[in-house]
């Protein structure tokens, strides 16, 4: 009769052997899930994490605002709509919190009241392009009058030009990007999306998924419609108890870290410079502090951009 010690010995070596096989069994599944073998990679082990920069000088894009502050933009797309417009800037008022809007040039120049409250209550207009299209594959002249055509309609209510852009959907490619930052544009990204848009949205939810996903230097992507500007209340309650600083994307950029900032800027500067257009300037912290820079006003007006 085999002694005590020798069946605990045998148990052990069952153990390890079902463990095994065990572990096996996981890496054959991740490999039919993913089709690759990267599990078992020495190099996947030593390599550092991809780090996503915070702002892509390559595309001229804002990805998101310096996470060592406890700050967050939040942005508003596809107005501005007679049905909520109202509603949303009443909220913001009470609020004290200045946004970024990303209008859209057809219903600025069918709403040009909505887009001149939203001017005198402080806050950033930006472009979303003339007619909401999807960038990627357009024609290039139908490219270059979905975003200059927005701004020309800008400049003719307001005698200023737009500096930041979103494309719809933020769907985009190579050549929708080089012709952004062509035209001189920054084109901001988010880092929470609401899903506040289509039919039957639920307010809740859509306060349930901001604050959810929102961090400190967050990009917060909101759409100008009535589940919106319901919801909106407890979003801006929720995050003003929990310490953060509402900026618009023009701060959330003057707050970058120095070099990602000055990359940021170099974009604006040097367009302006060869086309000289008036140049914004910025107030801009030695380091990046937690009180915001703020945008001079820009009033000196220029002609639109191209034709």
């Amino acid at each position: 009769m085999p002694s005590l010690a020798f069946t605990n010995r045998r148990r052990s070596i069952v153990a390890v052997i079902l463990l095994i096989f065990a572990s096996l069994g996981s890496v054959v599944v991740y490999q039919k899930r993913h089709g690759r073998w990267e599990f078992l990679s020495f190099r996947r082990w030593i390599q550092k994490p991809e780090v996503i920069p915070l702002f892509e000088a390559k595309d001229a894009m804002l990805r998101s605002g310096n996470p060592a502050l406890k700050e967050v933009c939040i942005t508003f797309d596809d107005g501005p709509h007679r049905e909520s417009r109202e509603q949303i800037l009443a909220v913001l008022k009470r609020f004290k919190v200045k946004a970024t809007f990303f209008e859209v040039g057809m219903r600025m120049a069918q709403n040009p009241d909505l887009l001149r409250r939203t001017i005198e209550d402080g806050h950033e207009i930006a472009n979303h392009t003339m007619y909401h299209q999807n960038l990627p594959g357009l024609k290039p002249d139908t490219l270059h009058k979905g975003i200059n055509d927005a701004d020309i309609t800008y400049y003719r209510l307001t005698g200023k030009h737009l500096r930041i852009l979103r494309p719809p959907g933020m769907k985009f490619d190579t050549t929708s990007l080089a012709e952004a930052k062509r035209l001189g544009y920054i084109v901001v990204s988010y880092t929470a999306a609401s899903a506040d848009y289509g039919d039957n949205v639920d307010p809740a939810k859509v306060v349930e998924r901001t604050l959810r996903n929102t961090h400190p230097g967050g990009i917060v992507l909101l759409h100008d419609y009535p589940a919106t500007a319901t919801a909106l209340p407890k979003i801006l309650d929720q995050l003003t108890r929990e310490g953060y600083h509402f900026v618009t994307t023009s701060e959330m950029i003057a707050h970058l870290p120095p070099k990602e900032r000055q990359l940021a800027l170099k974009v604006w500067n040097g367009v302006e410079e060869k086309q000289q257009l008036p140049r914004p300037a910025f107030l801009l912290p030695s380091v990046a502090q937690s009180t915001p820079a703020k945008l001079a006003t820009q009033n000196t007006k220029s002609v639109p951009k191209g034709s």
